[in-house]
């Protein structure tokens, strides 16, 4: 009989726990912690036959997983075997599981991917809820050990997934069960159970039964340091026959438990000689257990037969005898593992035992690595993706432990690939079950490895995580150059992505500095492009296309293709605001050539997108139409919801700017003729806004404001208002700081027209604390505010202060605007129409005025970067004063 039903000496720990677990109605995590072989499993396991035993089984289910299956490093697993032991009917969240999963390929974006991991999420709340209601679940987590217990996959199951339920208590136990709790939501109830040493007399009744005399129990409750799994030991030995250790430890009264070196020496040699004692079980049982001791992951019948050669029938035979050991666990749907304290002995005093030199385990290593080999060889291609995933992980971990060097350049190109071809969970698998092995190599390749991690974060939407890896690699001088550069760029990508383009700016200059130092001019030519991309993210649009148009033909000479299409992409936006439209597209059709060329379906549409959107703020509406038709088909055929958001969003936008220009510019005929214009913008974006709603929240703050636009169109303020004041609430959120200031600037607009001057004036008070931050990346918006204010002091009667606000918003607005709705002719018709209405000699006056100011040598240096075809439009609108 396996001593595994031993359970003694924690009746007020069990009776605790199971009151924590079945009663009340909000979510608590209970955490137990102790040091290896302290009976937390068997303390689980317990809890739950007390559960299913109990008066509550009728309305609590209880639920067991244990972290030692690697299959609960992939999203959703926890989640999918939590639904099947409530038996709630799970089809729905299935197919939502299954959607995500079949997601991660070449041609969807991250974005994409992420947002259907939340569908699924969320559909597993809502079933959970169902399944919950009127009842309680409990849900016993095992095995909450290093590095299950740190793993992505798992922190997101206790820091976002379990704060959304109700009606549910998780049990953690593992030797990191505290540490999990550190980054969960402080608003869930959370407890700590240390689990103490079994007092002698509940030592003692381990080996009921077996004629043991009372100082021989004294001294195994001693020697074991009232350890479960080294009095199980005992007991088990003592049941197959096998003779306890005989340690010269003198009488039991005369050995204190006094904490010092003498009875930790001792303790030392009575748990070296009981696991020893592993090497007296028959043939091939001790076998079995010393290669599941050497092998972390899964043991399989399989696996038995391909390192000895038997019959899977014969493995398969052997493997069952392994049930009466109570330190082997089966796991279904995975295989047999060691519990963790046993592997961690039998690795600590018996392999260096047999195997002094580690000969054979190096041998067991290269076997079991050629066995995966066979495995990955012979899936089929229409299989589960994810046991594909699992077997390519675990292979890359016996890799790196034979072969840290060849291994380690056989798992970098395994996860670049991964990444490059969409496949996050697959990458992050390999990362994390090689994340221990890679903490001790050398210098160069552990910068590399933290690159990889920090770009897997990056796609799992984790940019924080993702920037404090990148700022480890700057501040310190490890790793090779070229792998430093690539990291600095990344992190001056997601710093100006995150609206901190300022902090860019030292990171980049930089990853050029030391890209020239070690004379390389792909690196050179790659850190000028994210460059030119800071510099417009930080407003400085002229310098970023000079640089681009530098880099990019350079970049495409060279035959770097996917550089120079990202290079060409965002010079297409640059030459955009700077009014060389018809330059903007060819920048763009370029792009889209070069990413033809490389096969990436989704790169190819985004390079249409930008094509379209060129066309649009040129005003090459009906082009520009097209060529977002022609990317929104791509999108749909890719699944890719997200960008499918994104493309409503900007043809709905597009529309809208074409009703205005038509509208706003139009030299007669009724109003409601453009009206069919303003409907199918209304239907594009009411159809963006239903989108990012679940797949784009990025860019949901945006679809609402111009949504909004539309009911201002139509006459409809209060709706514009109430859509406006929901977009600033998500944009702030969110932290979107183009969003807050357009969406103030937005209300200080409707003030002007609702002719409440104070009221657009407070406007710069609210948002002044934003100035700083986005003075340069926003200059755009922060130019029409100054002209708004104008256009408000001058109906308060204000004129100088007016003026003085008109002498300087305008070229701003020339500079930065130009485009859409924003086109210069617009916003200079405020100014027209305000000093032509004051008498004729101030009125000319004013201009003059305005005129000398743009047009004086002085300014010019100031006004350099206006088109001059801007600046012509700027002088004509106060010329008229000199004639």
């Amino acid at each position: 009989m396996a001593r595994e039903l031993t359970f003694v000496g924690r009746d007020a720990e069990l009776a605790q726990l199971r009151e924590w677990a079945t009663t009340g109605s909000h979510t608590r995590i209970v955490a137990i912690e102790a040091i290896g072989g302290m009976g937390k499993t068997r303390l689980l396991r317990e809890l739950a036959a007390e559960i299913a035993g109990g008066p509550e089984t009728d309305r609590t289910t209880c639920t067991f997983l244990d972290l030692a299956s690697n299959r609960y490093r992939l999203p959703l697993t926890l989640e999918t075997d939590i639904l099947r032991g409530m038996g709630a009917d799970d089809g729905e969240y299935r197919r939502a599981r299954d959607r995500y999963i079949a997601s991660q390929r070449d041609g969807t974006s991250s974005e994409t991917v992420r947002s259907l991991l939340d569908v699924a999420e969320q559909t597993f709340g809502r079933l959970f809820a169902d399944r919950t209601r009127g009842g309680r679940a409990v849900v016993l987590v095992d095995t909450v050990d290093s590095p299950a217990s740190r793993s992505a996959v798992f922190r997101r199951f206790l820091e976002r997934t379990v704060p959304r339920l109700r009606n549910v208590t998780v049990v953690l136990a593992g030797r990191d069960a505290f540490t999990a709790l550190s980054e969960v939501d402080p608003a869930v109830e959370c407890r700590s159970f240390p689990l103490q040493p079994l007092e002698a007399e509940a030592s003692a009744r381990f080996f009921d039964g077996l004629g043991l005399a009372a100082d021989q129990l004294a001294a195994l409750s001693l020697l074991s340091g009232g350890r479960p799994i080294l009095l199980g030991l005992a007991a088990q030995w003592l049941e197959y026959d096998i003779p306890l250790p005989e340690l010269d430890t003198g009488p039991s009264h005369e050995v204190v438990d006094d904490g010092g070196p003498r009875i930790a020496e001792i303790r030392d040699r009575f748990r070296g000689s009981l696991v020893k004692a592993v090497l007296q079980l028959s043939e091939p049982i001790d076998t079995h257990v010393l290669r599941m001791a050497h092998f972390p992951h899964r043991y399989t019948a399989a696996m038995v037969g391909h390192l000895g050669g038997e019959a899977p029938e014969v493995a398969a035979r052997q493997l069952a005898e392994l049930n009466g050991l109570f330190f082997v666990k089966q796991i279904p749907g995975y295989g047999y593992v060691l519990h963790d304290e046993m592997r961690d002995l039998i690795n600590g005093y018996v392999w260096p035992f047999v195997d002094s030199v580690g000969l054979e385990r190096a041998d067991l290593d290269s076997r079991i690595i050629a066995w995966y080999d066979e495995q990955v060889a012979a899936a089929p291609a229409d299989g589960s993706r994810a046991a594909l995933w699992m077997l390519h992980a675990e292979r890359a971990f016996y890799r790196l432990r034979g072969d840290r060097v060849g291994g380690f350049a056989a798992l970098i190109a395994q996860i670049d690939t991964a990444l490059e071809s969409g496949n996050i969970d697959f990458a992050g698998l390999l990362i994390e079950q090689t994340r221990e092995l890679i903490a001790s190599l050398d210098s160069d390749s552990r910068t590399q490895a933290i690159l990889l991690r920090a770009r897997w974060f990056r796609l799992t939407g984790r940019r924080k995580a993702a920037r404090a890896l990148l700022r480890q690699i700057e501040e310190s001088d490890d790793g090779a150059a070229g792998v430093r550069v690539e990291a600095l760029c990344l992190l001056a990508t997601l710093l100006y992505e995150d609206g901190e383009a300022p902090l860019a700016r030292p990171v980049v200059r930089r990853a050029r500095d030391i890209a020239g130092q070690i004379d390389s001019e792909r690196l050179t030519l790659f850190a000028e492009t994210v460059d030119g991309e800071v510099l417009h993210a930080t407003g400085l649009v002229r310098e970023s296309a000079d640089l681009l148009s530098t880099c990019a033909p350079k970049l495409e000479e060279r035959g770097e293709t996917a550089l120079a299409a990202r290079a060409y992409d965002r010079l297409a936006w640059a030459t955009s605001i700077l009014g060389a439209h018809d330059e903007a597209v060819g920048h763009a059709r370029k792009a889209v050539a070069l990413r033809s060329a490389l096969g990436s379906p989704l790169d190819v549409a985004v390079s249409m997108h930008t094509t379209a959107a060129v066309m649009r703020d040129g005003s090459q509406f009906e082009s520009a139409i097209e060529h977002y038709e022609r990317a929104l088909a791509r999108f749909v055929e890719l699944g890719d919801f997200h960008w499918e958001a994104a493309v409503f969003m900007e043809r709905g936008l597009c529309r809208l700017l074409q009703y205005e220009v038509a509208h706003y510019g139009r030299t007669g005929g009724p109003a409601s003729g453009y009206l069919p214009i303003l409907d199918l913008a209304h239907a594009d974006l009411q159809r963006s806004v239903e989108l990012c709603r679940t797949y784009n929240r990025q860019l949901l703050p945006k679809a609402v404001h111009e949504l909004g636009h539309v009911f201002w169109e139509r006459g409809d303020t209060t709706a514009t208002i109430e859509l406006w004041r929901e977009s600033l609430g998500i944009s702030r959120s969110a932290e979107d700081l183009r969003y807050i200031l357009e969406n103030e600037v937005g209300m200080c607009e409707l003030d002007i027209e609702a002719r409440d001057f104070p009221a657009a004036l407070a406007c710069r008070a609210r948002i002044a604390g934003y100035y700083d931050r986005t003075k340069d990346s926003h200059a755009l918006l922060w130019s029409r505010l100054l002209k708004l204010e104008a256009e408000a002091h001058f109906g308060l009667g204000n004129t100088e202060e007016a003026m003085a606000r008109y002498a300087v918003s305008l070229p701003g607005l020339a500079v930065h605007g130009g485009w859409g709705r924003y086109l210069l002719e617009f916003e200079l018709a405020s100014l027209d129409r305000n000093i032509r209405s004051l008498p004729q000699a101030e009125s000319a006056r004013w201009a003059n005025t305005l005129f000398t100011q743009w047009s004086s040598p002085e300014r010019l240096s100031d006004h350099a970067a206006i088109p001059a075809e801007r600046m012509t439009q700027l002088l004509d609108t106060v010329r008229w004063a000199e004639r």
